[in-house]
């Protein structure tokens, strides 16, 4: 037998072909599937549309707040430009500390009441805020704790009476209270009284519940977002929920809590300063009423009402007394130092000394620094990390208060002293007076002392109750409260995308796993990958729809699409053998029902048509199907097992056919087939029968089930192995060809059958066969079920090709 290893490979793939995913081979096969993927985005939007029934709006708003120093000056454009300092930065942050503190935000609850209850409508799928648009209005008298866990729905009955339903978190119905508006109306979870609004006649119904002071600020706190604008002193202020009037209110009155707080923290100082002129006018007014009620009675008694001749000594008594009565003052401010700093208390400012006269620079710097330690204090959480750091440089202020009134009251004793000794000189002229005058120079004195002390502490109160009354916030509302946006606008578009996407990739996964799944071979490129160039393809038959009694299609439609595949499969053994006769053919496959039998009978028709003499014999000793195919037209008992035995002559065992070739069948099933192919005598029949006849076809059995084919490999010209596509198991075919290819087993080509394009896809299109259909006669066995989508892409590229075409023609002319 000639050896066709050195013949070259007729099959050429390019660099595309052979590569391991083919784009349009998948797509081809997603398309296959369409009603898949139409029903799973069906499926998938109908989801989506309702999640979106329930989709809540949640609106951002937002107010903007401008920061001052703690000097009541704005920070300076060098701040802006450079950066803030640490000390400006440490500020800020105390701030928005403040602003997130759940105290402030607890104050600002409770300037809020109708927070305390949240009117809502409730929907087949989602709940309605209805905070400014309730029809009634709810004043809370009394609400034990069992009242925050439950339901209420409110209904009109009529113009003077209500119900109130009350249900539990499973929406089961507790009880039923009637009431009348503008009345208290109650039960075991509420006491409450219901007046009409504005929006009374707005609506019949509405739901409720109660809300606790906890839950409202821990719900504020979490909610509450600050950011510190880029370069500025500004602070965004923003929350966003559902419920964006509520919103704007909050952010509103926070921020006046906010001013509040501050403003009440500057007012301290001036108010410890009233307090403490207050408690010297209560002592100083009960002194000036009695040196009055003296003054009056001793004018009474001895009858003097004019002047006397002791004015000027009495005039130079004033002056000297309005001097001492600072030194009083002062004394007196002091003894209050002394005494707060010995007590150690913290948690209070102090006066500020000038507010009743004292002008001592040092001792006013040092009680104005610690009254701003004492307010930065206030503000710090024990938590902070700048409170240790403050409350250390308050007690290093406080020794240096101490340590500057030790060194200023010797200073103050001087002046003391120099102005007793004045008193003293002024009081030894007054004696020398007559005893009348003195006494009421006396009386005179002691009066106008008092009453000049107590008109200079109401001075002082005025001046200090004028700066209070001036004092401002440090910082101030830069832009008022207002809902800025719809932060989640996108969340349904977004919705229907993701479900969409879900929906294609559902049934794209599918898809992909039943091919993933699927073991069988489909198209070349599986071949290919099996025997990795070690055998070649020598050809392609498609799938047909024939009748059951239309096995030899070569005979019956001999210019069908299908025949001239199989004259192509002979063309191309002709070229490998060189020699168009005395041709010897087996043909295999790797297990039962890859189509072995189908194409030898076929293939045995189309040689047949060169009227050539042709010859099938069924080697299948185990499963004679070929034998069975023909059925009523094989007339003789007799086969080649009958003839190797001896019973009959080779020509008694061979029979026409009318299909233009001879037929073998295999005769007697011999008691042990894989032993009796071996004999000699079956060789010798086949080079006989070679010599009889220009090809024969041979039918054996399938090598990935029994080892009967090799018996034939040496007389042999061409082995064909026959591969189905979507029945052919990968990992038997690959196991097969790495058999024969160990076994050093030569002239073995593959052919894939039956190729159903509307199952393996792009790869054996409508269109390729529709090319080949056009040029050939497409028999009616061969008309496929061509689907409308196929048609419409077909379309398209029979339509851009003849644009193409067109266009081309018009550019040569």
């Amino acid at each position: 037998m000639e050896n066709t290893n050195n013949i070259p490979n007729i099959q050429t793939f390019s660099e595309e072909e052979a590569s391991s995913f083919n784009l349009m081979e998948w797509v081809m096969r997603f398309l296959k599937y369409w009603y898949l993927f139409a029903i799973g985005v069906v499926i998938a939007l109908t989801i989506a549309y309702y999640q979106n029934r329930s989709f809540v709006p949640i609106y951002n708003s937002s107010l903007r707040l401008l920061l001052k120093q703690e000097s009541g000056s704005f920070l300076s454009m060098q701040n802006f430009n450079s950066g803030f300092s640490r000390q400006d930065q440490t500020n800020i942050e105390n701030q928005i500390l403040l602003l997130q503190s759940q105290d402030l935000i607890g104050r600002t609850i409770d300037s809020l009441p109708n927070f305390k209850i949240d009117f809502y409508r409730k929907l087949k799928f989602k709940n309605r805020p209805m905070y400014g648009r309730s029809p009634i209005d709810i004043e809370i008298i009394s609400t034990p704790d069992a009242g925050f866990w439950q339901y209420y729905l409110y209904q009109k009955q009529n113009d003077n009476e209500f119900t109130i339903k009350i249900f539990d978190n499973e929406d089961v119905e507790l009880e039923t209270v009637k009431g009348r508006y503008n009345e208290p109306v109650g039960c075991k979870y509420f006491l409450i009284k219901v007046t009409k609004n504005s929006n009374y006649h707005s609506a019949n119904s509405v739901n409720f519940v109660f809300r606790n002071r906890d839950n409202l600020v821990m719900e504020f706190a979490s909610k509450l977002q600050i950011n510190l604008l880029p370069n500025t002193s500004v602070l965004n202020i923003s929350v966003a929920s559902d419920n964006p009037i509520r919103d704007v209110d909050f952010l509103s009155k926070h921020a006046k809590s906010f001013l509040d707080d501050n403003l009440d923290k500057k007012n301290y100082e001036a108010d410890k300063t009233i307090q403490f002129i207050n408690d010297q006018l209560s002592v100083i007014s009960d002194s000036l009423s009695r040196s009055e009620s003296n003054l009056n009675s001793f004018k009474i008694a001895n009858k003097m009402y004019g002047q006397n001749n002791s004015i000027l000594l009495t005039n130079k008594m004033e002056a000297l007394e309005e001097q001492g009565k600072i030194i009083k003052l002062r004394d007196e401010y002091f003894k209050y130092l002394r005494n707060y700093l010995k007590n150690n208390i913290d948690s209070e400012s102090l006066a500020s000394p000038t507010t009743i006269g004292i002008q001592e620079p040092r001792l006013i710097a040092l009680v104005d620094k610690y009254n701003e330690l004492q307010i930065k204090l206030l503000d710090l959480g024990v938590k902070n990390p700048q409170y240790d750091i403050v409350f250390n440089q308050i007690s290093q202020t406080k020794a240096q208060l101490n340590e500057l009134i030790s060194s200023v009251s010797d200073i103050y004793k001087i002046e003391s002293d120099a102005y007793q000794k004045d008193l003293n000189e002024l009081n030894n002229l007054l004696i020398a007076a007559p005893n009348k005058e003195l006494r009421m120079l006396d009386y005179e004195r002691r009066y106008k002392i008092n009453d000049s002390y107590y008109t200079f502490l109401l001075q002082k109160r005025s001046e200090a109750q004028i700066r209070k009354a001036s004092n401002s916030p440090d910082n101030a509302v830069m832009q008022k409260a207002r809902t800025m946006s719809l932060i989640n606008a996108k969340e349904k578009q977004n919705k229907y995308i993701v479900f969409l996407l879900i929906g294609l990739a559902v049934p794209a996964a599918l898809i992909i796993l039943k091919e993933l799944l699927n073991n069988a071979i489909r198209t070349e490129k599986d071949i290919e990958k099996a025997i990795k160039n070690k055998f070649q393809i020598i050809g392609t038959v498609r799938h047909t729809k024939h009748k059951a009694d239309e096995k030899v299609i070569a005979a019956k439609y001999p210019n069908s699409y299908f025949v001239e595949q199989l004259r192509v499969i002979r063309t191309k053994i002709e070229l490998i053998l060189k020699r168009k006769e005395r041709i010897t053919m087996l043909v295999s496959s790797t297990e039962s029902g890859d189509g072995k039998t189908y194409i030898s009978l076929n293939l045995a028709g189309v040689f047949a048509l060169q009227k050539k003499k042709v010859l099938l014999i069924d080697f299948d000793i185990r499963k004679p199907n070929l034998t069975r195919n023909l059925g009523d037209i094989i007339k003789t008992k007799s086969g080649f097992v009958n003839y190797m035995i001896g019973d009959c002559t080779i020509e008694e065992a061979i029979e026409s056919t009318p299909y233009g070739f001879d037929f073998l069948k295999a005769g007697v099933i011999p008691p042990n087939p894989g032993e009796f192919v071996r004999r000699p005598q079956l060789l010798e029949m086949i080079n006989l029968l070679k010599e009889m006849y220009d090809y024969v076809v041979i039918d054996s059995s399938p090598l990935g089930l029994v080892a009967d084919a090799y018996a034939l490999f040496s007389t042999v010209d061409i082995k064909l192995l026959i591969v189905r596509s979507l029945k052919t198991n990968k990992v038997e075919f690959t196991d097969l060809a790495k058999r024969l290819y160990a076994d050093n087993v030569e002239d073995i080509y593959v052919i894939l059958n039956d190729v159903d394009k509307s199952k393996v896809g792009y790869g054996y299109g409508y269109s390729k066969y529709k090319k080949m259909g056009n040029y050939y006669v497409t028999e009616e066995f061969e008309q496929d079920d061509i689907s409308m989508l196929e048609k419409i892409i077909d379309k398209i590229g029979e339509k851009t090709k003849r644009i193409r075409n067109i266009h081309s023609s018009r550019l040569f002319k």
